[in-house]
């Protein structure tokens, strides 16, 4: 999984369960593009003595924090290079095995997408509940994005588009 925040790149390497971070740069890199800007050599973003179990990640969202979700229903928030407290508080019922998360630094909430319970769940970012929103039938979606000023999630599931209508 890889994301863009404040010009930084970030890949999330589940085989070494490390988090690595390209700081954007203008100057340095002889591959980079003509007038374009590059990459820094690969930075560690996780501190030295902060190791989390990233193998089981399914995906990873950036707001200033790093969000990841995992295939055994956690979801994980590091802030600095290190690992913060986040526990969601009002998920009924508890979140699935696998989950992917989505927020950005222009959205209020995060959004957490729980394949196995066919829902999405909005978290404020303290980990409160705020709302989830459900849907029928057989659809297993495998990426997501979300529009707080449309109110709608999107569901990607096997190259096709669901809308779910926020309130």
């Amino acid at each position: 999984s890889k994301v863009s925040f404040g010009g930084n790149l970030y890949l999330l390497d589940t085989q070494k369960s490390r988090i690595w971070k390209y700081v954007s740069t203008d100057s340095g890199l002889p591959a980079r593009p003509a007038g374009g800007q590059g990459f820094s050599e690969t930075r560690e973003y996780l501190n030295p003595d902060s190791l989390p179990d990233l193998s089981r990640a399914t995906s990873m969202a950036i707001d200033g924090s790093v969000w990841i979700a995992t295939s055994d229903g956690k979801i994980m928030r590091f802030g600095q290079g290190r690992e913060l407290t986040f526990v969601p508080k009002g998920v009924e019922p508890d979140f699935g095995q696998r989950l992917f998360v989505n927020t950005r630094d222009e959205l209020k909430n995060v959004y957490v997408l729980d394949t196995d319970n066919k829902r999405v769940v909005v978290l404020d970012k303290d980990g409160l509940y705020v709302a989830q929103y459900t849907w029928q039938g057989n659809i297993v979606p495998t990426q997501f994005v979300v529009s707080e000023t449309l109110k709608k999630i999107l569901l990607l599931v096997q190259g096709k588009m669901y809308s779910l209508e926020m309130q």
